[in-house]
């Protein structure tokens, strides 16, 4: 599924490019972050700690 996504955003980005008025040496940089973010959030997906909700927060084990 990922290699699908990052397909499809690198064929897109290179068409951004190819069309665009903006030299290249200025729009590779700008259209690598959106894949930058898009990688990181699948990297969080399957990260346990994002999976799970906080066990902390479940009960109150306040002293006082």
């Amino acid at each position: 599924m990922e290699l699908a996504i990052f397909g499809t955003i690198a064929v897109l980005c290179t068409g951004i490019v190819g069309v665009g008025s903006i030299p290249t040496d200025l729009m590779l940089p700008l259209l690598a972050m959106p894949v930058f973010v898009i990688a990181a959030v699948m990297g969080l997906r399957r990260s346990p700690q994002w999976a799970e909700p906080a066990a902390d927060d479940a009960g109150d084990d306040r002293v006082g």
